[in-house]
């Protein structure tokens, strides 16, 4: 018996059979016919001849829009284009006996029935969905908690996932509205504007031109950030040759609002101060400047794992019990798998560990004050009790007693009281939390903010009052 597992994830679907990955591409397809079949890969035409490309049919779908009916044909097109020729390819079975759809954060459970109909049409034999992010974790044997980055083509995404004997999906936050193509629009801007400057050649004024830069994006970006330069060189309409180095900070400067998106989705997902496993996929790694924002997670591991994973995991799924006639599920819980994917193994790492342990904080800096942190409790809020901080009774969503900075035995720590939340380096406290030298404490909205500090020779150990 063959299982088919299918990742519906715009910027790299994949397919899989067995565990193995067949194909991995993006889904930026030819929406017209007349130079190729429709639904086969249009990257190379996607600046050039825009009309004849389509990159949007599965955001479209996602987001059940009035343009939903026409992406739906492009959509099967485009699978029975890549179930062809990965097939032909790779020799696998081309009628496969069950299959299993691991789906993004970007779709919600009611644009599933879109997604089914498609995947029918081609035909395959559909036995359920599963979330992408619980499939990616269920083989990882993680110990402690999981946040699943995704950046599609036009959204970023990030899901909390709780591990354990059961893998099970907590919550997902998807941003809308930008992604990989923003991105590389930010680039091309970039490199035209470098160009124009040192040979006065614009790169985005001729077609052909644009397209072949665009098609570069990808190897320059990983140059650039493995070296911290890369060069760019284009020939111009009459062939005469254009260079230009692009320093990595110049890249990842240009993408940096789609990746303070995506840290704001990780940071809303993550307990304050929780060490999580942080899952990318090893493709997002090679966009420049991306890999240096994860060290702000103290004592987190980053998890990179391979394009198409999640559909080779999902090709690992048995049958369910109720058979093939059973109704089509979304599964957002699975087993932990004993059983993993072949080819390449995720890879691990510890990110920013700290070194002989953190540093305890000593004073609160509030308004040109530092404020000692010793044996007596400190609340903040609109009534400091006599022994806090006051904070302006018009603040919005600041509570009468909002938090209470304590010395314990394992060293400071906030306590929330507040019905409208604190954050501690933009990540909300569930209750508690540790605090260290360095860490930003925020309540109200738009907010107040209070650094914590570490002063003088002692300051794993403040002075009692």
């Amino acid at each position: 018996m063959t299982t088919l597992g299918v990742s519906i994830d715009d910027r790299a679907l994949a397919l899989a059979q067995d565990g193995r990955v067949l194909s991995v591409a993006p889904a930026i397809v030819r929406r017209v016919g007349d130079a190729g079949p429709r639904g086969a890969p249009a990257l190379d035409i996607l600046r050039s001849r825009p009309a004849e490309a389509s990159a949007r049919h599965w955001s479209e779908i996602a987001a059940e829009s009035a343009a939903t009916q026409a992406s739906l044909p492009i959509a099967l097109a485009e699978l029975r284009e890549r179930l062809r020729e990965a097939c032909a390819a790779d020799g696998a079975a081309p009628g496969p006996d069950s299959a299993w759809i691991a789906v993004s954060a970007a779709f919600p459970p009611r644009a599933l029935s879109g997604v089914l109909g498609v995947a029918r049409a081609v035909p395959l034999p559909v036995r359920g969905f599963v979330d992408a992010a619980v499939a990616s974790v269920a083989p990882l044997g993680l110990a402690r908690s999981a946040v699943v980055l995704e950046v599609g083509l036009f959204h970023v995404a990030a899901t909390a996932v709780e591990c354990g004997p059961t893998v099970r999906r907590r919550r997902s936050i998807v941003s809308r509205g930008g992604g990989l193509l923003d991105i590389y629009q930010s680039w091309l801007d970039v490199v035209s504007a470098a160009m124009v400057l040192r040979t006065r050649f614009d790169p985005l004024h001729d077609a052909a031109v644009e397209q072949r830069l665009f098609s570069e994006l990808p190897a320059l970006a990983a140059e650039a950030e493995a070296s911290g330069v890369a060069t760019v060189t284009l020939a111009g309409p009459g062939g005469e040759p254009h260079a230009v180095e692009i320093a990595r900070d110049q890249l990842a400067a240009a993408a940096a609002p789609r990746y303070r998106e995506l840290e704001r989705c990780l940071h809303e997902l993550r307990r304050a101060g929780a060490p999580v496993a942080v899952v990318v996929p090893a493709a997002l790694l090679q966009l420049a400047g991306l890999r240096e924002r994860f060290e702000t997670l103290a004592d987190c591991e980053l998890v990179v794992v391979p394009d198409g994973w999640a559909s080779a995991v999902a090709s690992l799924l048995p049958e369910p019990a109720e058979g093939a006639d059973a109704p089509v599920r979304l599964l957002r819980r699975l087993a932990a798998l004993e059983v993993a994917p072949a080819g390449d193994a995720p890879r691990r790492e510890r990110l920013a560990a700290r070194d002989g342990g953190a540093v305890d904080p000593t004073h609160i800096l509030h308004g040109g004050r530092a404020i000692a942190l010793g044996a007596r409790a400190i609340t903040v809020g609109r009534d400091g009790n006599g022994a806090g901080i006051n904070v302006s009774v018009g603040a919005a969503g600041v509570s009468r007693r909002h938090c209470t900075f304590l010395r314990g035995d394992d060293g400071v720590v906030l306590i929330d009281h507040s019905r409208h939340g604190t954050w501690v380096n933009d990540e909300r406290v569930a209750g508690r939390a540790l605090l260290h030298a360095g860490d930003q404490v925020r309540i109200g909205e738009p907010g107040i903010e209070l650094a914590l500090i570490a002063v003088g020779a002692e300051s794993a150990q403040a002075s009692a009052d």
